[in-house]
């Protein structure tokens, strides 16, 4: 993996301590108990939700970016960001959400796989990283393509 997909970190060691202090912070919200085990596995369980997250989503845009330009296909390039966000984000949460229940736990939840309010967290942050990320990368693009449209005149 190259640093592209840390950006805008310049190493993977700040990445992942970036990671783990996000992945603190979601402990200190989600964890019943504050106590240091609880503290800890929260925050690997946490920060295991945010590098899969961040390390998928852009790896993913990489390929879309590759086929869709937002300059010359802009509603496929949306549609696809968009859709693969919401189903990356979903299944991804869902395989980490699995994972640690079996590890810490010893089972898998009943919730996990229903669909109730707990799948709202994970869609609305989908929506919201969907958002952001097509947002930026249309207008990071659609300036790249003016730019180099200008140079080919």
């Amino acid at each position: 993996m190259n640093n592209e997909m840390i950006s805008p970190f310049k190493t993977w060691t700040s990445f992942i301590i970036a990671n783990l202090i996000l992945g603190f912070i979601i402990a200190l919200i989600s964890v019943n108990s504050l106590t240091i085990k609880h503290l800890a596995i929260g925050t690997i369980w946490g920060a295991t939700i945010s590098i899969t997250q961040w390390l998928g989503q852009v790896w993913i845009q990489g390929k879309i970016e590759a086929k869709y330009s937002w300059f010359e296909k802009p509603t496929l390039r949306f549609i696809w960001t968009f859709t693969s966000i919401i189903v990356y984000s979903t299944l991804a949460y869902l395989i980490v959400q699995s994972f640690f229940n079996l590890i810490i736990f010893g089972k898998i939840p009943w919730y996990l796989y229903s669909l109730n309010t707990y799948w709202l967290l994970p869609i609305i942050i989908s929506l919201f990283i969907s958002v952001t990320a097509g947002s930026i990368g249309f207008f990071t693009g659609w300036k790249a393509s003016l730019v180099e449209q200008t140079f080919k005149n």
